[in-house]
């Protein structure tokens, strides 16, 4: 599937944070490819919550419009996010230094919940207007 494909892509960039900023060489470390595919689900997922509640609102709640909300966010985010892989690498980085498995636990949550409730309060309003 596209997220599976796009995750797949976003992996190859794992260990390559300093080589993408040079500023951050010291976090090569942290597996930026996972991070980005978990957040950007995190991100469509919750565009898709948003949507779908928009939807039910407006009153416009056909079969057609959601389901093709569900899909992509049960399907898309699904594959595009991975908890095994995530707790693969936490599990890897904690046993090489204790603190950079919590950092990037840290890092994904806070990351995956600012944008979320940001983008979720974007969609709902524009559309209570």
């Amino acid at each position: 599937t596209p997220g599976a494909l796009l995750r797949w892509k976003l992996s190859s960039f794992n260990g390559k944070l300093g080589d993408l900023i040079p500023r951050f060489s010291r976090m090569n470390w942290l597996p930026i490819g996972t991070l980005a595919a978990n957040v950007l689900g995190a991100m469509v997922s919750i565009i898709m919550i948003g949507w779908e509640f928009n939807l039910e609102i407006s009153g416009a709640n056909g079969f057609w419009g959601i389901a093709t909300v569900r899909a992509i966010k049960i399907g898309f985010s699904g594959c595009l996010s991975t908890v095994s892989t995530f707790v693969s690498e936490v599990h890897k980085l904690t046993h090489i230094r204790l603190d950079r498995g919590y950092k990037y636990i840290l890092i994904t949550l806070v990351s995956s919940c600012i944008s979320g409730v940001i983008l979720f309060a974007i969609i709902v309003k524009r559309q209570n207007e």
